[in-house]
């Protein structure tokens, strides 16, 4: 893993007189992670909430723990379901209230769908820059 970034502080003591003092600290950093290498493999490390979601991951190239995610578009004005991007660029909407074989549908043309849980991508960077 390589970081690179700089850290700079200023303080001044602004007024100093007849036993009050006043003084001011101003801390301001950046910071760019990137992973170089995991191990022999260089295999993916996935982490898991309580709840078993995926929400970030550790990935060659990437910072660690990089946000992980669906594509999310939109809401349907039509019904107020989220939309996503599957991998094939396509939208799928949520239903929680459907039954769970038909809770991912296409919007296009509302044919079942499969969950697009697999096609999360890196979404950002977890660390502040």
């Amino acid at each position: 893993m390589q970081n690179r970034g700089i850290e700079l502080t200023v303080n001044t003591t602004n007024f100093d007189r007849g036993g009050f003092q006043w003084t001011t600290s101003f801390n301001i950093s950046t910071l760019r992670n990137e992973v170089l290498r995991l191990g022999a493999t260089n295999s993916d490390i996935n982490t898991l909430t309580g709840g078993l979601e995926q929400t970030s991951i550790t990935r060659v190239g990437e910072p660690i723990g990089s946000f992980f995610a669906v594509r999310w578009v939109r809401v349907n004005p039509e019904n107020g379901r989220a939309v996503f991007l599957n991998r094939d660029n396509r939208e799928v909407q949520y239903d929680h209230a459907a039954p769970a074989t038909s809770r991912w549908t296409f919007v296009d043309n509302g044919q079942n769908a499969t969950s697009p849980a697999g096609d999360r991508v890196v979404a950002g960077n977890a660390l502040p820059t």
